[in-house]
């Protein structure tokens, strides 16, 4: 089962935000008026999730906060089999040390790329600020400040039982013992300084992404943009080259999108996608689909649609609805696919009805699964279907006498829910509190509300 993240991310000076804070939960909603800034704040998490310390950068400050010599002393130690005595905790501290610096300088380029701007300045409220971000985590918090003209990261806080014991068992193999996830081994063949810190670089750096309550993997999730229905039937073609030569010219997290999905579809060739739990299957027959099938074709697999009608065709000539779910659908349901799925308005061309099945199918993934689920949505539909999910959890009566199983009620304590909404000349993000009968859904209902006192007025 993936990893659940914990991760509360504060953010300050991004976008349309002077300030904002959010916990990222198994499930995660934001929901919003248009253009008030939802995708920045899913993109800039995603950004997070799946970046690393820049690793040239991160290894050329440790280097230099311990000195040659004693990087070399502890090679030597560890080819003759001798734990360092010392030695090999100051270089693992300063690791440590130095992995704010070192993220924030990566998460600097990401940004960058992600958002397509040449300057952080462009993304700020105040270009004359730098971007602030708080990430804080069950083991550590961290702050980490961008701008144009400097990169810089602190420790806020940091358990030091991350880290509580090194020993050497025989030649060139060490044993980390973490105080809060008993012992972690990891062989290293010791060739020289350069072969120690890349070993110790990568360990250090999935442990401490961890600590703060992150993935620490740059296939830690993936983002399912807006617009994949034209996106897959654009560039999802059974020769990947072709994608990738046209993928220059497009946005880097649609690039990333469409080889996102041949891996997906890949998983799905390889039988490690499983679309066999009754909510995904009534979910599919609502919207037509009667058979998913993989062929190999010219140099990848290609997928097909048999519809309703019977009539097979690739999934780039299947109508919206399907092309906009199937991906999202096999990344819920892959077992190798990223423990986290960030997703821009799921409902997009589904039937209000296909969308009660969905809620049902995005709570059987993050039960069953594990997975976790960060989405924006306009669906007043899919939002009082999680709510009635969450309504019925605690009564075994009405989840029966209703058809839900077990599987598809979501506990409220794993859900948060946020407005995003704007505010003169900003935007601000409010929390709406999840209780044992949902979240407010008082942004829908207003609209609601205004239509049937038009239509009570229309017919008078």
């Amino acid at each position: 089962m993936p990893d659940r993240i914990s991760i509360s991310v504060g953010v300050s000076n991004f976008g349309p935000f002077r300030d904002f804070s959010v916990d990222v939960k198994p499930l995660t909603v934001f929901v919003g008026r248009n253009s008030t800034g939802k995708s920045m704040v899913m993109y800039l998490l995603w950004t997070l999730l799946r970046t690393l310390p820049a690793a040239s950068v991160w290894l050329a400050r440790v280097a230099g906060r311990c000195g040659r010599e004693m990087l070399e002393r502890a090679v030597e130690s560890l080819r003759r089999g001798i734990a360092p005595p010392g030695e090999m905790m100051h270089i693992l501290r300063s690791l440590v040390e130095e992995f704010p610096d070192a993220w924030a300088d990566s998460i600097s380029d990401a940004v960058r790329k992600v958002f397509g701007v040449s300057k952080i300045g462009d993304l700020a409220n105040n270009p004359e600020l730098p971007i602030t971000i708080r990430i804080r985590g069950k083991k550590g918090s961290i702050t980490i400040a961008i701008s144009d003209e400097k990169r810089e990261g602190r420790w806020e806080s940091f358990q030091e039982d991350v880290f509580s014991e090194v020993s050497v068992e025989s030649p060139g193999s060490m044993v980390l013992t973490l105080g809060y996830r008993g012992v972690f081994r990891k062989e290293i063949f010791v060739m020289d300084v350069n072969t120690l810190l890349t070993h110790l670089a990568g360990l250090c750096g999935v442990i401490l992404s961890d600590a703060i309550g992150l993935i620490g993997n740059l296939r830690a999730a993936f983002l399912m943009v807006d617009g994949r229905a034209g996106l897959i039937r654009t560039l999802l073609k059974p020769y990947p080259e072709i994608a990738v030569t046209i993928g220059k010219t497009i946005p880097f997290a649609d690039t990333l999108f469409i080889e996102s999905m041949y891996a997906l579809i890949r998983s799905h060739r390889d039988g490690k996608v499983d679309l066999s739990y009754p909510a995904v299957m009534s979910f599919l027959n609502e919207i037509g689909v009667k058979e998913i099938t993989v062929e190999e074709e010219a140099y990848a697999p290609r997928v097909y649609i048999r519809t309703w009608t019977g009539h097979k065709m690739p999934l780039e000539r299947a109508p919206s609805g399907m092309r906009e779910i199937l991906a999202i659908l096999f990344a819920l349901f892959s077992k190798d696919a990223p423990a986290v799925l960030l997703v821009e308005e799921p409902e997009a061309h589904l039937h209000p009805r296909a969308l009660l099945y969905l809620a049902r199918v995005i709570a059987v993934s993050v039960n069953r699964f594990g997975k976790n689920v960060i989405l924006s949505t306009h669906s007043d539909v899919l939002v009082a279907e999680v709510n009635n999910l969450i309504a019925v959890s605690s009564k075994p009566e009405k989840m029966s006498k209703l058809g839900y199983s077990k599987d598809e009620v979501l506990d409220p304590g794993a859900v948060a829910a946020y407005l995003i909404k704007p505010e003169e000349t900003t935007a601000s993000v409010v929390e709406l509190k999840t209780t044992e009968t949902g979240f407010d859904e008082s942004i829908f209902e207003e609209v609601a509300r205004e239509l049937m006192e038009r239509r009570a007025e229309a017919l008078e």
